[in-house]
Formats: C-alpha cells, sequence, structure tokens
C-alpha cells in the first residue's frame, strides 16, 4: 500500500504560497558563485583544482522584506506586523494537517519560482529525521509528477563523511541537507572543525554559510534552545538567507506567515475529532497521594506548584489540585488529613520543573508528572491498558471492513515499565504482562470473536515498543550516532524499521503489530494516521504534554488504498486518561493558553479575523480577515463593549443579551450569524441575568412605623443554647449509626467519556457514555492511625471514638479500605451528634437583640427580586421562583398581614449545627393586639436533609422561648391559616 498525496490541498496551498509570496519578485535562477578552495590560496590553483560553490542570493535587504510580509499576513487574516526584524518566518500548523508535505513542496515551489537551489531541514531528534526522510522517500513520486521529474537531492549531515557537504556546496540542483540540532549546536563540535582534509582545511559551517540556505526548521520551540539557547546560534552560523520555522506550538516568534491553529484544523474538519475517556477513581484515598502538574514562576512572586492531592471535603476525600509554595505542609493543603503527617513541600524550580517533596527522613525529587504515594498505580495501568484495548477492538471491529487498519498508542511512565535493558539483552517490563492478560481476556469475549475467525489472538505479537535507548542496542542506524545490532535484536529490528521507517507497511492488516509502547521518543515527529487511541499511564502534566500526546493521533485515517477519510464517524481519536473528561479539558485548556499567548473568552482581532463561517454555493467555509475584524473590533471599543484587550465588558453582556451588539453594515448575513453565534459563547459564562441591576431601598417610613417597631421587637431576640446530653448518650447513638452504615466500598475507577469541543471560546466537553465500574485497588499497606484521624475530623476525645469503634464490632472494615472506613465512622457520629444535640436542646433569652440595621440596600438582578409595598424594603429578593415569590406576592396583598418582611441573610440563629436563617417575619392586621409569627417555607417538608431537619428542630426552640408563633408553610395560605385560627 502507497499513501495518495492530495494535491493542493486549499490549507496546504495556502501555507506553501505564504512562503512562497514572502520573497515578492525575487528573479527564477538568480544565484551567486563562490570559491571552495582556502581563501589564502586561491589564485594559484587552476579553476578545475579550486571549483566553484553555488549560493542561494536575493535582493531583497532589511526593510525591502516588510511589504511582502505584511501582504502574506494580510492574506491569511494575520495581524499585520509594523517592522521588519529579519528574514526569520513562522509557519505555525496543528499537528496532522501535512506540516512536512508543505515544507518539502515549498522547497521545490521556491527553486522554481525564485531559483533557490540550497536548503538545509534542521530538526531536534533523530526521531523526526526519520520522519523526514520518510517522507521524502513517500513523496519523491507525487513531487515528480507535478514537478516534471524534480527530484529532491536530500542527505543526512554525518560527521565521518564530511564530503558531502563539500557536493552540497558546488551541486547546481536542488540540495537538502538534513541535520539534527545536536549533531551541530557545540562549539567544539566537528561541524566547527577548520582542520578538516576533505573540506580543504575550512569548517563544514563555513561551507554551508557560504551557500546561503534557507533553513526549514521542524519544531523550532526543541530545537533553539530558548532565545540564548545553542541551538539558535547554530542556526545563526549557517549564515541563513532566510529560515521558516514550522510548528504546532510556536515559542520564539518573529513575522508569523500563516497560522492554521488547532481550532481551524478542527472546524475545517482536517485532523480528527478528539474524545477523552477518563476514569473517575473513588474510595482510592488511603495512602498520601502527591502529583506534580506544573511548576511556574511568575514575575515578581516566588515559585509555585500545580500539585494534585487526596484532599478533604465534607462528603470525603477526593483529588483536587492545589497551590504549593516552598515550606508549606501538605497536612495543612489537605484539610487536615493525618496520613500526610510529616510532608511539606520543598525546593521549586521553574526552569527545571522539577519540586522537592519533603518526606520523613527523606527527600525525593520530582519532576512534572512524577506521582508520590500512588498506591492505585499499577492496578490503575492495568485498568487503562483494559480500557484502551477494549477500545482498539471495539473500533477494528467498525474499521476492518472498510480497510483500515487500526493502531493505539501507549505513552508509559517509564521505558523499565516495557523494556528493560540488560547484559543479555532487552527483557519483558511488567505492562508487557498486564498487557497480555488483558488482551486475552478481552479477545475471548463473544463480542470481539469475529476478530480472530482467520488469524488466532495472539497478544505477544499484537505489541511491540520504541524508546530513545533503543539506539544503543536494538535499532539498526547506519550512521555513527548509534550502534549496530546484535544478532539477538532482531524483533527489536523489525518493529523499530514498521514504526519509524515502513509505516505503509503497519498499515497492512497482515502486520500483526497494533499496539505500540513509547516513552518520550515518539512525542514529537512521530505519528501515523490510524491512530485510533491513546492511552498515557500516568504520564500528562508537563508543558505541552497533553497537545503533544494526542497529536500522535490527529491526522486523518487511510484505507488500504492509501486515501484518507475524512467520515465523521470515522475520524475519532480517543484519549484513555488517568483523570476524568473534565479535569483533563481544563488542564489542556491551561496548555493551549500557555502555548498560543491567547487567553481564552476573548474577542480581540485576531479571534475575529480567523472567524470561519459558511458561504452559499461554497463547501469551503470563508474567513473574515483581518479588515473587517479591525472595523467590527474598533466600533466595539469605541462602544465601551470591549476593552484593549478583548475582554467583554458589561455593556457587552447586556447588548448580547438584548441582540443590540453593533456591527458594520458592510458584513453579509452568514459573517454576522457568525460574530453574533461567538459572542453568544464568549458571553454564556458571563451572563446570569439578562437585566439591569436593580438597587433594593429601605422603606424608612415603614421602618419608623409603630407596627414594624412592634414586629421587631418581638421577634428580634437574641438566645443562647444549652444541651443536656452525656457521652453514653452519644456513643450509644453513635454505635447504632455506624452499625447501620453498608460495608466500606473497594477501590474502583468508572470510565466516562465525552468529545472534546475546542473553539476560541475554550475547551468544553459533551458527555458521551458512562462504563460499569472497575475494582483496582485491595489496600495492603500498614494500616494508618485512624483513631486520630476520626478524633480530629469529629472533634472528640480518643477514648470516646474509640469506645464507639469498639462497641460497634466494626473495626475489620478497616482493613478493607481504611479511607473509607474513617468516613463511614466520621458520618456516623456526625448524624448521633446531631440527634442529642437537638433532641434535648432549650433556649433563653441573652437580653439582646438583632439590630434594625440588617435591613440594608443592596443590589441585585431583577430576576431575583419582586416589588412588595407591605414591607421595609421596596424589594424582596427570593431563591424560589415556584415557593417563595407567590408566597411574597400574596403576603403583599393579603388583608390579615398588616405587614412583612424577609428575615435579612445576617437574621442568624446560632445551633449546635451551624447558623440556622429563617424565612419569613409576619404581624397580622387585627383590631385587638396583633399577632406576630416566623415561618419558614419550603416546597416539601418530608425531603429535606436530615442537617435541613435539625437545624428547623431548633429554630423552633428559638422562637419558642421568645414567645413567637414558628410556621412551616409550604404555601402563603397555610401562613395566613394561623392568623385565621387565632382569630377565631
Amino acid at each position: 500500500m502507497k499513501f495518495i498525496f492530495e494535491n493542493d490541498l486549499p490549507h496546504q496551498r495556502a501555507a506553501i504560497d505564504a512562503a512562497i509570496g514572502v520573497f515578492g519578485d525575487t528573479i527564477a535562477g538568480s544565484q551567486a558563485t563562490f570559491s571552495v578552495a582556502p581563501l589564502e590560496i586561491v589564485g594559484k590553483m587552476e579553476l578545475a583544482e579550486t571549483g566553484v560553490g553555488i549560493s542561494n542570493v536575493c535582493s531583497l535587504e532589511g526593510e525591502d522584506w516588510l511589504p511582502h510580509i505584511q501582504a502574506v499576513q494580510q492574506a491569511n487574516a494575520l495581524e499585520p506586523d509594523d517592522a521588519f526584524d529579519s528574514p526569520d518566518f513562522t509557519i505555525e500548523m496543528e499537528t496532522g494537517t501535512g506540516k512536512t508535505y508543505v515544507y518539502l513542496r515549498t522547497i521545490i515551489e521556491l527553486n522554481r519560482r525564485h531559483g533557490f537551489t540550497k536548503f538545509v531541514i534542521v530538526v531536534p531528534s533523530v526521531a523526526i529525521r526519520e520522519g523526514v526522510r520518510k517522507s521524502i522517500q513517500q513523496t519523491r513520486e507525487h513531487f515528480a509528477s507535478q514537478f516534471d521529474g524534480i527530484r529532491l537531492k536530500d542527505f543526512v549531515y554525518d560527521r565521518t563523511k564530511l564530503g558531502r557537504v563539500r557536493a552540497f556546496a558546488t551541486a547546481a540542483d536542488i540540495q537538502v541537507m538534513i541535520v539534527t540540532i545536536q549533531s551541530i549546536n557545540s562549539a567544539n563540535n566537528v561541524f566547527y572543525d577548520p582542520n578538516q582534509e576533505a573540506l580543504g582545511d575550512q569548517a563544514a559551517a563555513d561551507w554551508v554559510a557560504k551557500t546561503r540556505p534557507i533553513l526549514i526548521v521542524d519544531e523550532p520551540q526543541s530545537v533553539e534552545g530558548g532565545l540564548k539557547g545553542a541551538g539558535r546560534k547554530a542556526l545563526a552560523a549557517m549564515n541563513p538567507l532566510a529560515m521558516f520555522k514550522y510548528t504546532a506550538t510556536p515559542v520564539n516568534v518573529v513575522h508569523t506567515l500563516y497560522r492554521l491553529d488547532a481550532f481551524d484544523a478542527l472546524q475545517l474538519g482536517l485532523v480528527k475529532r478528539i474524545w477523552v475517556d477518563g476514569a473517575s477513581i473513588r474510595d482510592a484515598t488511603n495512602s498520601p497521594f502527591v502529583r506534580l502538574v506544573d511548576v511556574e514562576a511568575r514575575k515578581g512572586h516566588a515559585p509555585r506548584a500545580r500539585i494534585e492531592i487526596h484532599k478533604q471535603f465534607a462528603n470525603g476525600p477526593k483529588s483536587e489540585l492545589v497551590w504549593a509554595h516552598d515550606g508549606d505542609a501538605l497536612k495543612q493543603l489537605s484539610g487536615g488529613r493525618a496520613l500526610y503527617d510529616g510532608l511539606e513541600i520543598g525546593h521549586l524550580d521553574a526552569g527545571t520543573k522539577t519540586m522537592q517533596l519533603m518526606l520523613p527522613g527523606d527527600i525525593r525529587v520530582m519532576s512534572c508528572g512524577d506521582a508520590h504515594g500512588d498506591s492505585t498505580g499499577d492496578s490503575l495501568a492495568a485498568a487503562m491498558v483494559a480500557r484502551t484495548i477494549e477500545h482498539h477492538f471495539r473500533t477494528e471491529l467498525r474499521n476492518r471492513p472498510l480497510g483500515i487498519k487500526t493502531l493505539s498508542l501507549f505513552f508509559v511512565p517509564t521505558v523499565a515499565d516495557y523494556r528493560i535493558y540488560t547484559d543479555e539483552g532487552p527483557k519483558m517490563g511488567p505492562l508487557v504482562k498486564i498487557f497480555e492478560r488483558e488482551y486475552r481476556k478481552l479477545a475471548a469475549r463473544p463480542e470481539f470473536k469475529t476478530l480472530f475467525v482467520t488469524t488466532p489472538a495472539n497478544p505477544e505479537s499484537a505489541h511491540g515498543g520504541y524508546f530513545s535507548q533503543d539506539k544503543h542496542s536494538v535499532t539498526p542506524f547506519d550512521d555513527r550516532e548509534f550502534s549496530k545490532s546484535t544478532g539477538d535484536d532482531k524483533i527489536e529490528e523489525r518493529t523499530f524499521d514498521l514504526i519509524m521507517r515502513d509505516k505503509e507497511k503497519l498499515l497492512d492488516e497482515a502486520v500483526p503489530l497494533r499496539f505500540i509502547f513509547s516513552h518520550s521518543a515518539l512525542r514529537e515527529g512521530w505519528d501515523n494516521p490510524n491512530v485510533f487511541q491513546i492511552c498515557a499511564l500516568r504520564e500528562i502534566g508537563s508543558e505541552r504534554s497533553r497537545r503533544q500526546s494526542i497529536g500522535r493521533g490527529l491526522r486523518l485515517p487511510v484505507d488500504n488504498n492509501g486515501l484518507r477519510r475524512r467520515d465523521e464517524g470515522i475520524a475519532r481519536l480517543t484519549v484513555i486518561a488517568d483523570t476524568d473528561y473534565a479535569t483533563y479539558a481544563d488542564e489542556l485548556q491551561i496548555e493551549l493558553e500557555k502555548e498560543t499567548k491567547r487567553p481564552f473568552g476573548r474577542a480581540s482581532i485576531e479571534v475575529l479575523a480567523r472567524l470561519y463561517y459558511p458561504t452559499a454555493g461554497s463547501n469551503d467555509p470563508k474567513v473574515l480577515g483581518v479588515k473587517e475584524a479591525r472595523a467590527v473590533f474598533t466600533g466595539w471599543e469605541e462602544a465601551g463593549l470591549v476593552d484593549a484587550l478583548g475582554r467583554l465588558t458589561d455593556a457587552m453582556r447586556k447588548a448580547v443579551a438584548a441582540k443590540t451588539v453593533p456591527l458594520p453594515a458592510s458584513l453579509g448575513p452568514e459573517a454576522r450569524l457568525a460574530i453574533t453565534a461567538l459572542l453568544d459563547r464568549l458571553s454564556a459564562k458571563l451572563i446570569f441575568n439578562t437585566e439591569n441591576k436593580i438597587l433594593v431601598e429601605r422603606r424608612e417610613d415603614v421602618i419608623a412605623s409603630e407596627v414594624f417597631r412592634n414586629l421587631w421587637a418581638k421577634v428580634s431576640a437574641r438566645t443562647r443554647y444549652h444541651l443536656k446530653f452525656t457521652d453514653e448518650d452519644l456513643t450509644a447513638k453513635a454505635v447504632e449509626y455506624l452499625q447501620k452504615m453498608p460495608d466500606p466500598a473497594t477501590a474502583r475507577v468508572t470510565w466516562a467519556s465525552a468529545e472534546l469541543i475546542i473553539a476560541r471560546d475554550g475547551v468544553g466537553t459533551k458527555k458521551g457514555a458512562v462504563a460499569a465500574p472497575r475494582h483496582i485497588e485491595h489496600f495492603a499497606g500498614p494500616l494508618p492511625d485512624i483513631l486520630s484521624e476520626i478524633s480530629t475530623r469529629v472533634g472528640l476525645p480518643r477514648k470516646i471514638v474509640a469506645q464507639i469503634l469498639v462497641r460497634s464490632d466494626r473495626l475489620l472494615w478497616a482493613k478493607t479500605n481504611p479511607s473509607a472506613f474513617v468516613e463511614l465512622a466520621h458520618k456516623a457520629i456526625k448524624l448521633a451528634r446531631r440527634d442529642v444535640l437537638t433532641q434535648g436542646i432549650t433556649y433563653e433569652r441573652t437580653g439582646d437583640q438583632y439590630d434594625q440595621s440588617l435591613f440594608a440596600q443592596f443590589e441585585a438582578d431583577a430576576d431575583d427580586l419582586i416589588a412588595v409595598e407591605h414591607s421595609p424594603m421596596t424589594y424582596i429578593r427570593v431563591d424560589s421562583n415556584t415557593i417563595e415569590r407567590p408566597i411574597a406576592d400574596t403576603l403583599d396583598h393579603a388583608e390579615l398581614v398588616g405587614l412583612f418582611a424577609k428575615l435579612p441573610p445576617d437574621f442568624k440563629i446560632e445551633t449546635p449545627l451551624g447558623t440556622y436563617n429563617p424565612d419569613w417575619a409576619v404581624t397580622s392586621m387585627a383590631a385587638g393586639p396583633a399577632m406576630h409569627l416566623v415561618s419558614e417555607s419550603k416546597s416539601d417538608f418530608t425531603t429535606l436533609r436530615d442537617d435541613e431537619k435539625a437545624k428547623i428542630q431548633c429554630g423552633v426552640a428559638h422562637f419558642q422561648a421568645i414567645g413567637v408563633e414558628y410556621v412551616k408553610a409550604v404555601s402563603a395560605e397555610e401562613i395566613l391559616a394561623k392568623f385565621t385560627q387565632e382569630k377565631s
């Protein structure tokens, strides 16, 4: 099978034209010559001996470049640069959209259009170098058919074959040198050594520099090594005529000529749709788990680390991302969990992205993605491997009848998890055993048996791996960067060839290899169009890791005829993650914001300019462009709808809600709809009310009236409570509750999938299916100090807690799942204390009162307010439109009601379970002494939480102590009935 390359895809054509167009009208065929002999002996040698070198030449100098740069940027909906810096250009293309094809074709068209012949492709790794060589081989016939037989003369720079550099300099046809940055980025490298006989005692770098090559830099963020990095110096040493940087994740950008980012690629259907099947782990919090996600240093602030821990919440511990600084105690960060006692954050290094974790008697240095105390690691890995295989089999059932081979890719935490290198040769790591076991189990399921009708299930031949260590043992490279393989490594050699060199063969159904394992060697520069599943086993967390990991499978799939398949139901990549999909989406958004340096949720000129919308009579969407985008944005900025950074103002939110956002009259209906839809998305998370806020004011005349003063004097008395119970009462009740508790659950993982919606307003999710839980851990570690943990949580002496646990006869549960047992015991004691505290509670007056100043003016959304007449405030804020709103309206119009008030939030009655805020205070319209009452309104008092019931019970006791009627009501009629009963 051969890949079929499509000619002139619109997005690829635009990227090619961007590079060609920046040279303007440079005449094709122009070139310069130079002597290839040492300068000091030129003239003493015959021309045949000296030879002639050929270099690229261009008439553009300095600011001459700027108008061409601006024209290209305008054509590609990019904000034009104001000034020229250097002929250093960025072509931003999302992974999987044909970046390598684009720059190889660009080389040919630069030669045809402008006559350039000397090109150097610089890559960050051997893996990418091999990918480039493979792409040149794959496209050779395609380009020859397109361009009258033109073929690239390519070679890999090899320090042992420097004569090839001489041929590069003297040849008149298209010359392409491929070089890894590691082979030229040190000052003492042979590349810079002038004592080279094969080069006439000149350095290879000097020969290359004289040709004024055009540099093609693949993945520049990994080549340059920062603004002052050795890689950047090595690039400059080649004296390039121009430099084109091709990447999906640009860092040091000078002039961007073309941008096809992740948002464009997904919207245009150029890559697979992305689904995440995320793990939600339950009841697996029995160890002091710490995972380092990121280390950052903001200007003017000390470094801080983003870590994942098991933090204590009201309903039990759960995974949480928190910020930590040097010296922070993890016990405090975790909400007081005793098992984190003695663990602290040490030195943080934002440069190396490392963190010291201070352990009792030890210090561990953690890198991003590292985890400590992960008792579920092995069992979670097994669950993730099994889930990946299951997805793979289901995808294969769909793909095989369509002639599409299915591949899956695993990123492993360490190389030794898959392959262990020994003196006797590579050995299997623990993940191999896990994979083969889970493969056999799943292959035996009836639903997958049709996959193995002609070829029996064979897990040993279904998987293989490639790792950077392979360069020393199993990789058959033919240059001196790597050692030759031994005869014992033939299986690994063939695996390497399939993965790195024979991608077409790998896509043959007859080849059994389907599951590929790697660490980081395949992170950049390698991908395969038929990777449909990617499983990252505890390898997510470092900068760009999600983008780079996902990128290995974004390319559209091909069938056995080599044709791309854009079918929406087929082009789908599933990422199996060790976090739930919502967390994965949030962290991917953080990565995207860091990489693009473009915060989500803003309506900048750039965002508007790259807004795609359909047009009548065309299948290709149109882009708004810089001119129209600037007109739109300027109008909004002048109207105060956005600030200079594109952030939406309150005025914009109101205009969006009222559909009065101003747009230029020149815009067509399709463009107007696209902009309106964008604004709806940008403001969706910001608009909570579509009306103006209303100021709720005090009615001073009502507050000064005798009716209100009498009501307030009656209901505003403060009290203190008294409790009457014994330790035995509490112990007996807690034992009763604990004995009724269900068995503590074992640790388990549940898979829930969702499609990632990656748009310029953020990364969202569209929920899919939820799988049945799988048990992942059987606790076998040392039993933690559960007595101290429970005692601290409930605030009771250890002696009482110990009595409860012993008398409950449930201590054996602690051996099954200590953390879950602590939660059950905590809940049982909490329920017991609620019962004994509230059943015998009494209140007495303190002599103090709540002040009238609690009725203070405030602003609220109109949707939450109802205008009233017979109340101390002009409006009443209601918490429910179905209960409180009709109650307020009825009381305001009822003849029996003289005055009523919604009690302010700070009107709080103290209870042993926290404060309680009742709803209404009402006084009757009576001829004699007025009746005063307080009411609690709920839709259903039979379905309240136990804590709510207990607090209401305390409220009854409080108002009984001050002599005020207390009413529980689901409607205003039940409140009014009390007045009727009193009157009768």
